[in-house]
C-alpha cells in the first residue's frame, strides 16, 4: 500500500508583492505539518473494520473504525526501552499488505473447523537520528477484532532489547462500561469482577470487556504470550488505557535478544455479547500446532480427592485425616468407573504437604508418593477399571525446585500411564520464588511476569515430549497457546468452587457473567462453574468437558452432540463416603445459604508469606459487594432496555426479560408476562445463558 504523504497547500509561491500573502502561507504550511498523518492503513475482509496508522510529529499511532464510527481514537504506539524511548522523532521506511484466508481443522476446541480470514498491514518505522532503531508494527484486520504486535528485526543498532514498559495505548472511543477485575493485587486473576464505568477503572487485567451506551461489545486482552510479560491495563485520563507490563525482579519488564515478536494486543468487537464467546480471533492468532498427532489428548471429565480438604474434613497432610490414601483413591476409582468419568484426580499424594507450603513448596517431593498412597498398584487398578489418575504437582512457588525435578516426575508418570497432571502455584502474586544468581536473597516474581511465561512454556514442551496433558492452576493467562500447544488443555484461571468451602458463594449473576467477561479468553476447568451435581460427593467439582476444555462456564455446560444438555445430577456416592450437602453458586443456581466450615482457613498458618485472608480484603475470602458491581442480571432484574435494540435484531422479543431461578430438575420456570423466546433445538449453537447470550449487564 503506497504511502499516503500530506498534501501541499495550495497558493504555496509567494511573490514580492503580497508580503502577507507569503507569511499566511508560511502559517498554513506549518499546521499542516503539524497535523497527524496517516501513512497506512488496513481493512477487514468485510470491510466492517479499518485500522489506520498515523504519523504525528514522529509519534506513532493507530485508529480502529467500525463500520465509519470511531472505535479506539488516535492511540500511542512505542515503547521505554533502557537505552531511550522508541516512540519519537520515526519515520516509515516501508510497509506491505497481505490477505490470508484458510478454514484449518482445530483438533480440540468449541468447534472442529475454525476459518482464519483477515487481511494484514505491516509498517516499518525506524529513528530519523541518533541509534537509528527499528521496529515493525504487524496489524491484521478481522470482521471481529483486531490484532497487532511489534516485531524487532535484525539490526546493528540493538543487539538486546531490555523493555522498561510499553507505551501501547487503547484510547476507546464510544462511552463505554467495564468489567475488570484489579492486576498487581495478590490473589491475581481470583477476584470476582466489577462493573464501573470505563473512565473509573484502575490498574486491571485481561481480558477487560467493555460495552458502550449502544450495545457494541469490545474486549481487549492478548495472544501468544510467549517469553514476554503479561499485559496490564492502566487508565491514564478520560477512557484512554496504557499497557503496563508485569513487573521483574531484576527491574526491566521484558528482556529480549533481538530479533523478536511481541504478544499480540487484541480488540475483538462485536454488536452482542454472544460474539466475544464465539470468536476465534485469540486462536488465530497463535502459530499453528507444533506437537503433529495429538490424537493422545483426551479431554474428559474427573473427580477428584480434592473438596474434602478443602472443607476441612480431610487433609492434603498425612496422619489420621490424610485424604489421599490407597483405600479412599480405591473408592473413588469405583465410582468414575460406574458413573462414566474418565479420570481421578489426588492432591496429596507426595511429601510436602506437612507444615505451611503455601509459598514454600521447598518440600516437595514429585517422584515418590506418601507411604499410604501406593501409586504403583492403584495405576494397575484404575487400568483394570477403565479410569485414568490424573496426576497433581503442587509447587508452592518454588519454581526452580519444580524444575529441577520436571523431568524425573514426568517421566514417572509416562511410566505409569498417567497422561494428564494439574499444577499449582499458590502463593500471592509476586512472591513466587527464584533464585538469585549471584546466590544472594530469594528473588521475587509474578505469576504472569517473563519468568512465568518461560516456566509454563517449558512445563507444557515437556509434558508434550511424553504425550502428557497439562492443566495449571493459579496459572498464568490463555492467550491461546492451546492451538499451538494442544495438550495444554485448559487452567483454573478464575474464581472457582473452592471459594465456596471458604464462604459465602458469589451471587448467581456474578457466575452467569463469566461468559460475557472472561471466558472469550480463558479456557477453563469447570471447576469455576459449579458442583456437577446438587448434592456431591466431596471428590466432586473438577469437570474438564470433553467437549474440549470449552470455557470455565461453557465447559461445564457443553451441550451434547445431539444438542441436548448434559445430565445436572449424578447417582449417589457408593456407601459409608461423606456428602458435603451444600449447593455451589453455578449458573442461574442459588448460593449455598450458609458458610460452611465456619472459620478462616488461615488462621491457623504461620509464616509471613501466608496471606491473611479476611473478608472485605483480599486473599480466598468473599467481599463486600462494591458499588455498582454486579455480573448478569440476578433473578427477578429485568434486562435494561438500551439492550432491546440487539434482541429486535436477532429477532427475539422486544419487552424485557427476566431472569428465572431454576427448580431442581435445571428447568426453567416461567413467569405470568414473561417471554423466554424461542426454544433451542438439537444443533443450534450453544447458549452459556438460557434463553440465549445475554449482554453481561
Amino acid at each position: 500500500m503506497p504511502t499516503k504523504q500530506p498534501h501541499s497547500p495550495r497558493g504555496s509561491r509567494t511573490t514580492t508583492g503580497l508580503p502577507w500573502l507569503a507569511g499566511a502561507v508560511l502559517l498554513l504550511a506549518f499546521g499542516a505539518a503539524a497535523e497527524p498523518v496517516t501513512v497506512a492503513s488496513v481493512a477487514s475482509p468485510g470491510k466492517v473494520l479499518r485500522v489506520s496508522v498515523q504519523l504525528d510529529g514522529g509519534t506513532p499511532s493507530y485508529q480502529v473504525e467500525r463500520l465509519g464510527d470511531t472505535v479506539v481514537a488516535p492511540s500511542r504506539l512505542g515503547f521505554q526501552l533502557r537505552d531511550g524511548r522508541l516512540d519519537r522523532d520515526l519515520e516509515v521506511l516501508g510497509q506491505h499488505t497481505r490477505a490470508f484466508d484458510e478454514t484449518r481443522e482445530q483438533p480440540r476446541g468449541e468447534r472442529r473447523p475454525v476459518r482464519n480470514h483477515y487481511n494484514e498491514v505491516v509498517v516499518q518505522l525506524g529513528e530519523r537520528s541518533g541509534a537509528k532503531r527499528r521496529f515493525e508494527v504487524v496489524f491484521r484486520a478481522f470482521d471481529d477484532g483486531v490484532g497487532f504486535r511489534y516485531r524487532f528485526p535484525e539490526q546493528p543498532g540493538l543487539r538486546e532489547a531490555i523493555i522498561d514498559d510499553e507505551l501501547t495505548e487503547f484510547a476507546i472511543a464510544p462511552t463505554a462500561t467495564a468489567w475488570w477485575i484489579p492486576a498487581g493485587e495478590p490473589i491475581h486473576y481470583e477476584y470476582l469482577y466489577q462493573r464501573t464505568p470505563l473512565d473509573q477503572v484502575p490498574l486491571v487485567h485481561t481480558p477487560i470487556t467493555l460495552r458502550s451506551k449502544d450495545g457494541l461489545h469490545i474486549a481487549i486482552h492478548e495472544a501468544a504470550l510467549v517469553d514476554y510479560a503479561g499485559m496490564w491495563l492502566r487508565r491514564t485520563d478520560g477512557q484512554r488505557l496504557r499497557a503496563q507490563l508485569s513487573p521483574s525482579a531484576e527491574g526491566w519488564k521484558v528482556r529480549r535478544s533481538v530479533p523478536f515478536d511481541t504478544p499480540w494486543r487484541t480488540l475483538q468487537i462485536s454488536d452482542r455479547a454472544g460474539g466475544l464467546v464465539e470468536s476465534d480471533l485469540i486462536l488465530n492468532l497463535n502459530e499453528p500446532n507444533a506437537l503433529g498427532d495429538v490424537s493422545w489428548v483426551k479431554p474428559s471429565k474427573y473427580l477428584g480427592v480434592w473438596w474434602s480438604m478443602h472443607l476441612d474434613h480431610e487433609s492434603w497432610a498425612t496422619g489420621p485425616v490424610h485424604a489421599a490414601t490407597t483405600a479412599k483413591t480405591k473408592k473413588v476409582i469405583d465410582f468414575a468407573a460406574a458413573h462414566g468419568f474418565r479420570g481421578v484426580l489426588v492432591e496429596g499424594w507426595n511429601p510436602g504437604w506437612d507444615g505451611n507450603w503455601v509459598g514454600n513448596g521447598y518440600d516437595f517431593d514429585f517422584t515418590r508418593p506418601t507411604a499410604d498412597f501406593d501409586i504403583e498398584a492403584l495405576s494397575a487398578y484404575d487400568a483394570k477399571k477403565g479410569v485414568h489418575l490424573i496426576g497433581h504437582h503442587e509447587t508452592g512457588c518454588a519454581i526452580e525446585h519444580y524444575e529441577d525435578q520436571l523431568g524425573a516426575a514426568l517421566d514417572l508418570y509416562a511410566r505409569l500411564g498417567v497422561d494428564a497432571f494439574k499444577s499449582g502455584y499458590v502463593c500471592d502474586d509476586g512472591q513466587v520464588d527464584r533464585r538469585n544468581p549471584a546466590g544472594g536473597p530469594l528473588w521475587r516474581e509474578w505469576h504472569d511476569g517473563q519468568f512465568m511465561a518461560r516456566h509454563h512454556l517449558k512445563v507444557v514442551q515437556e509434558a508434550a515430549k511424553r504425550h502428557i496433558a497439562v492443566n495449571p492452576h493459579e496459572p498464568i493467562k490463555d492467550t491461546g497457546l492451546r492451538r499451538t500447544y494442544p495438550n495444554w488443555i485448559s487452567r483454573e484461571g478464575a474464581r472457582g468452587m473452592e471459594y465456596n468451602a471458604l464462604g459465602p458463594a458469589p451471587e448467581p449473576a456474578r457466575a452467569r457473567g463469566q461468559p460475557g467477561v472472561h471466558a472469550h479468553a480463558v479456557r477453563a476447568d469447570g471447576l469455576h462453574a459449579r458442583h456437577p451435581e446438587p448434592e456431591g460427593p466431596p471428590w466432586a467439582g473438577h469437570s474438564q468437558h470433553a467437549g474440549a476444555a470449552a470455557g470455565a462456564v461453557r465447559g461445564d455446560l457443553q451441550p451434547d452432540p445431539d444438542g441436548r444438555r448434559p445430565a445436572r445430577t449424578l447417582p449417589a456416592a457408593p456407601p459409608g463416603v461423606p456428602l458435603h450437602r451444600g449447593r455451589g453458586g453455578g449458573l442461574g443456581g442459588q448460593p449455598r445459604a450458609q458458610w460452611r466450615g465456619g472459620r478462616l482457613r488461615d488462621d491457623r498458618a504461620q509464616g509471613p508469606q501466608q496471606p491473611r485472608l479476611v473478608p472485605g480484603q483480599h486473599h480466598r475470602r468473599a467481599r463486600p459487594r462494591a458499588a455498582g458491581s454486579a455480573g448478569l442480571p440476578g433473578p427477578g432484574r429485568a434486562l435494561p432496555r438500551r439492550d432491546l435494540p440487539g434482541r429486535r435484531r436477532r429477532g427475539l422479543p422486544q419487552q424485557p426479560v427476566r431472569v428465572r431461578a431454576r427448580n431442581p430438575r435445571g428447568h426453567q420456570r416461567r413467569r405470568a408476562g414473561a417471554d423466554v423466546g424461542p426454544r433451542r433445538r438439537p444443533g443450534d449453537p450453544f447458549h452459556p445463558v438460557v434463553g440465549g447470550y445475554a449482554s453481561p449487564g
